[in-house]
């Protein structure tokens, strides 16, 4: 099969402007839902949250003005002329490093920081992997079903030393119970 290289962008960080920090603990569960967290720190023993907020980085009028000479959009009722700051999308995937080296280059002239990635695809016939893809599956099912099986011995086990006891050891009998009780209850 044909063998090619393949390059991807990954935003490392923003750029500290571009952060707002909230202790987790005061962050309402929407706000944690519904906007990116870009960043994540510990400071005193707390977790803190870092969202993404909207900024200009310096130069991006004049960036803007000489990409997009014509842009003029209307919002709330305003007439702007300069399009608005956004980060270069990190959800495409290259054929060439340069390409992708050159994505790395914006995200960085504009503050944040950017990992290059490359990666060598294995080319396999979509029959091919689904065969494949069927395997693992069936594999992790066996896995499941195994861990399952041993799961039941190890409590049968417990249970045929607490009917050796019950013949032999009548006073171990309340505290062994007790154990096969939790065992019991662990495995639900």
């Amino acid at each position: 099969m044909k063998r090619q290289k393949l390059y991807a962008v990954d935003m490392a960080a923003y750029p500290p402007e571009a952060i707002e920090w909230k202790r987790e603990a005061e962050c309402a569960e929407w706000e944690l839902e519904n906007y990116e967290v870009v960043a994540e720190e510990v400071r005193d023993g707390e977790n803190w949250v870092g969202f993404y907020k909207g900024f200009t980085p310096e130069g991006w009028a004049e960036y803007a003005l000489d990409k997009w000479p014509n842009y003029e959009e209307v919002i709330d009722g305003v007439v702007h002329y300069v399009k608005p700051f956004f980060w270069p999308s990190t959800d495409k995937v290259f054929r060439s490093r340069s390409a992708a080296q050159y994505r790395v280059d914006l995200i960085e002239r504009w503050g944040g920081q950017a990992v290059l990635l490359e990666c060598e695809p294995e080319w396999v016939p979509v029959a091919q992997a689904n065969r494949h893809r069927k395997i693992e599956r069936l594999e992790a099912q066996a896995e499941r079903a195994e861990e399952k099986a041993r799961e039941l011995r190890t409590r049968a086990a417990l249970h045929a030393q607490i009917a050796f006891a019950a013949e032999h050891h009548p006073e171990l009998v309340p505290s062994m119970e007790a154990t096969a009780a939790r065992v019991e209850s662990e495995a639900c």
